[in-house]
């Protein structure tokens, strides 16, 4: 049997601004009882060193990341991929374009994020795009726990800059 090379979907991705707020929060409803609102992205977004990127088919918004860049790492607060989009390689290509953006330079060497222990298919996504579980964070959600997912850019490059 011949393996089939997989084909993404083409998208673009550009920043986040209000005019994007209502398919954001759309998609952001689909399927979480624990959805941000609308003053939750405003409140991350107008905070010290956050971004928001959103991934774009044609001029139709189905996918969005919000993370915060400090000295050394980029932390993901949010990843989503509207429901009708997901298993199309657009979570990929969003994370594939977040490394080319933020580890042009040799300052930032890992990316981390937190994801319920209830977000199986979550964990199964951040497996697939080489991160580590790194730690059980107890309680994080509250009632929940939380898996702390690290990518390394290099793993050398990575135990160098915390001095090891």
């Amino acid at each position: 049997m011949v393996a089939r090379e997989k084909t993404f979907l083409k998208i673009h991705t550009e920043c986040m601004f209000k005019r994007h707020m209502p398919e954001i929060l759309s998609i952001e409803r689909e399927d979480s009882e624990h959805f941000w609102k609308e003053k939750d992205f405003v409140r991350f977004l107008r905070s010290n060193s956050c971004l928001g990127r959103i991934v774009m088919i044609g001029d139709k918004v189905v996918g969005y990341a919000i993370y915060r860049r400090y000295a050394k790492r980029l932390h993901l607060f949010n990843l989503v991929v509207a429901s009708a989009c997901r298993r199309k390689g657009i979570g990929t290509q969003l994370i594939s374009s977040l490394l080319a953006a933020n580890f042009c330079d040799d300052e930032c060497v890992t990316i981390t994020l937190n994801i319920k222990s209830s977000n199986l298919g979550g964990q199964l996504f951040c497996k697939a795009m080489e991160f580590e579980a790194a730690n059980v964070l107890r309680g994080f959600y509250g009632d929940e726990d939380a898996y702390r997912f690290v990518y390394f850019r290099d793993p050398v490059v990575y135990l160098q800059s915390v001095g090891v």
